[in-house]
């Protein structure tokens, strides 16, 4: 969840940000890029099961830009 702060603190560079992170998934660990969107899936279903009330359609569209986003600042690498 830290990454996500790092994503919210620097929208603007989002590439920048994550791209030690894109390199290290892509040429060491293998990652397949998919699982970044996966991740972001399951991370908003917590969230919206963890703050059931708070979590708003407005809030769930938010998080889901927000880690849709960043699933494709992880996935620049592989591009």
């Amino acid at each position: 969840l830290t990454s996500f702060g790092e994503a919210i603190k620097n929208l603007d560079n989002l590439k920048g940000t994550y791209s030690k992170l894109s390199e290290l998934h892509c040429d060491k660990l293998h990652v397949d890029p998919e699982n970044f969107r996966l991740l972001g899936d399951i991370l908003v279903i917590v969230l919206a099961a963890h703050f059931t009330r708070d979590f708003t359609p407005a809030c769930q569209a938010t998080w889901q830009k927000l880690v849709g986003l960043v699933a494709h600042a992880l996935a620049r690498k592989y591009h």
